[in-house]
């Protein structure tokens, strides 16, 4: 322990896949608070490339995994225990191996390590991959099988491009929203782009959700970094804000970053085809609901704060919606002639 800590806290500048690979190990062992989260985020946020190294090593630790009993290992293994001067008590296979990658390097350690490949991670290594467009049409729902085992579902009237090269898994989202459920154990990083916000996640779940010039991150399971990207390659990259199971993340122009804690569960409800709401303004709820239709509803002297709404609906039935608001509210709902729905006040 003591030789990473003096990789990541010592007085001579340390090499970045050293750093990586101590926190790599940290992050793994059975100590996971020996270095505060904060200490973690303020590393990985001070240079663009901390986040690719630390998913290599973490992709070096998958490898040790898979191969813990071979010759190789076992010979690394008496190495590091006699390079890095662990104690017996730390020096399971994983763990002892992993201070060997931060003595002599992720690249050096790693190009020595067969990869047991399944066709997926064969075909991620024919890379580069055609860039791939995705679009759904309004109430619409597509779940789509990304090529390293990851799965993308685009919910109504959305788009995004997935585009893997050999430095990320990478996937622009350009409208709508999408949640994204991680493959584990793969070298590269998957980022997720949306706005100017680059979402990077590494065997997580989450939700991205594009409101106008709003970006919203709901984490479902694991954990994320959010960064927004820079415009020139020479500037300094921003901070990143780390997230955690039960977070949502708001960024707006002009406004400031907010992370709050809450039940996420409702921001992926539209999977299965509800949305809920909670405390919501009428005409934020019906604003919802027409999301999912191709004759919304309108509305008519109703004012923002007079009707609260709170409930599961079902989005692909939004007359059931507006008959639910007429037994709710003084409201009625009807039918222009032309067949516009209509939702007004009666007050």
């Amino acid at each position: 322990m003591n030789r990473l800590r003096a990789i990541l806290g010592g007085g001579e500048e340390p090499d970045r896949e050293a750093q990586a690979a101590a926190w790599a190990l940290l992050r793994a062992s059975a100590e996971p608070k020996a270095l505060a989260d904060a200490e973690f985020d303020r590393w990985i946020s001070t240079s663009k490339h901390h986040a690719d190294s630390f998913a290599d090593a973490e992709h070096v630790l998958s490898l040790l995994d898979q191969n813990a009993g071979t010759d190789q290992i076992m010979a690394m293994r008496q190495r590091a225990l006699e390079s890095a001067e662990l104690t017996v008590s730390w020096s399971t296979m994983i763990k002892v191996a992993a201070a060997l990658i931060a003595t002599v390097g992720l690249s050096t350690f790693a190009i020595n390590i067969p990869w047991k490949g399944d066709p997926v991670s064969d075909e991620i290594a024919k890379l580069p991959l055609k860039p791939q467009a995705y679009t759904t049409a309004i109430g619409e729902r597509e779940t789509i099988s990304l090529p390293d085992g990851s799965v993308a579902t685009l919910d109504t009237n959305s788009s995004m491009i997935v585009n893997y090269d050999r430095f990320e898994r990478g996937v622009k989202l350009d409208r709508g929203q999408a949640v994204f459920e991680v493959a584990k154990h793969q070298r590269l990083p998957f980022q997720v782009y949306a706005l100017g916000q680059r979402i990077t996640a590494v065997g997580t779940k989450f939700n991205v959700r594009i409101d106008q010039s709003t970006v919203k991150v709901a984490m479902l399971e694991g954990k994320v970094l959010v960064q927004p990207q820079v415009a020139r390659r020479s500037a300094a990259p921003a901070p990143a804000l780390s997230m955690v199971a039960g977070e949502v993340l708001s960024v707006a122009p002009g406004q400031p970053i907010r992370i709050i804690a809450r039940d996420t569960n409702s921001d992926a409800s539209w999977k299965d085809g509800t949305v809920v709401f909670r405390d919501t303004s009428l005409p934020d709820a019906v604003a919802e609901i027409n999301r999912y239709t191709t004759n919304p509803i309108q509305l008519k002297q109703i004012s923002g704060e007079t009707f609260r709404v709170s409930g599961v609906f079902q989005t692909r039935d939004p007359q059931h919606f507006a008959k639910v608001m007429t037994k709710l509210f003084p409201v009625r709902f009807e039918y222009s002639n032309n067949g516009q729905p209509i939702m007004s006040s009666i007050r």
